[in-house]
């Protein structure tokens, strides 16, 4: 049954690749590609795996989404930082943060996966320019196909993977461990 859940929120994760792509709305670099979020623009903080572990999931998705691997760092006991140096467009930042906690051939028996993305303000779709968020799974996640994020402000989002920008919600599911990533 796991197995089935995660093909489904991959599936969903391509559609939503695709349906990024064709959104006229979104910047365009000089080849067609998205405009990814520069590399110091955004973290992603994750507890729960070791530091092989995060490089086999990340070498992973970097083959699925044809990204670079991430530089893994330890920033405290069992916390990482994971940077791309040059960037991801956006829509890959929601499926980094989603990935983590639903790869590929991984047990997740008895683990407890905590992983956050900040993304500075001006870089996501659906939240005011001028406000940063903080992107991650919410508690009792059941659909594996959605991000929420909370912007500094204090205002909550979700993110569908079948549409290509955050919308509002006044539902916040935030984990209470994930701004111990960033403390």
């Amino acid at each position: 049954m796991k197995l089935f859940v995660v093909l489904v929120a991959v599936v969903l994760t391509a559609l939503m690749v695709l349906r990024h792509r064709s959104n006229t709305a979104h910047p365009e670099g000089a080849d067609g590609d998205f405009v990814n979020v520069p590399g110091d623009q955004f973290a992603l903080m994750v507890r729960g795996w070791s530091r092989a572990e995060l490089a086999d999931i990340f070498a992973r998705f970097a083959a699925i989404y044809n990204v670079g691997e991430p530089q893994i760092v330890e920033t405290t006991a069992r916390t990482y930082r994971l940077d791309w140096p040059d960037g991801l467009p956006e829509a890959q930042i929601w499926f980094a943060v989603n990935y983590v906690h639903y790869p590929f051939d991984f047990d997740l028996t008895g683990r407890t996966i905590i992983a956050a993305a900040k993304v500075m303000a001006g870089h996501l779709s659906g939240i005011p320019g001028d406000r940063s968020a903080i992107l991650y799974i919410p508690e009792n996640d059941t659909d594996h196909d959605r991000v929420h994020a909370t912007d500094d402000s204090g205002d909550h989002y979700v993110g569908d993977f079948g549409d290509s920008q955050f919308r509002q919600t006044s539902e916040a599911r935030k984990p209470r461990e994930v701004d111990s990533l960033f403390a």
